[in-house]
Order: C-alpha cells, then structure tokens, then sequence
C-alpha cells in the first residue's frame, strides 16, 4: 500500500502561515475551519439560487460569445443586490 503523498500537508501549511505571520490561518488549517462557514444564511442562499437559476442558458442564444457575460454582468449585480437588500 502506498504512503498517502499529501500526509502532513495541512501542518507545513499551517506552521508557514505561522512563520508569514498570518496566525489566525494557520489555526484555521489546523483546526479544519472554514473561513466562509455562515458567512450566507438560507434565505441569502435561496434568493442568489432563485435569480441566478432565472437566468437563461446562454448556449441556447444565437448572439452569445465568449465575452457577452461583460455586457450584462452589471445587469444581474443589479438584480442581485435589489434581491438580496444590499447597497
């Protein structure tokens, strides 16, 4: 059976955060924490799956090209922020 290459992966990690300063990181590795846990409740999660699920398949347009998502991203951050209340 082969040794696992990535063993102790999460301590080098966490113990260069540690020598970089960044020690809140580091205990963030060794404790296996998220730093985005419960950074979005349920309602936030419902409404961004509610608009982003709105917006139609871009592969079923005749105009879409590659960059066509620059041209209407400000319209769906719009949208966004009217959904979610945010300024």
């Amino acid at each position: 059976m082969m040794a696992d290459p990535n063993a102790g992966l999460e301590e080098i990690i966490a113990d260069t955060y540690d020598a970089l300063g960044f020690l809140d990181r580091a205990e963030m590795m060794r404790t296996d924490s998220d730093p985005h846990d419960g950074c979005a409740d349920a309602s936030d999660i419902e409404i961004l799956s509610r608009v982003l699920n709105a917006v139609p398949d871009a592969r079923q347009s005749q105009t879409h090209h590659e960059g066509c998502w620059q041209y209407h991203a400000a319209c769906l951050r719009d949208k966004l922020f009217a959904e979610m209340e945010w300024e």
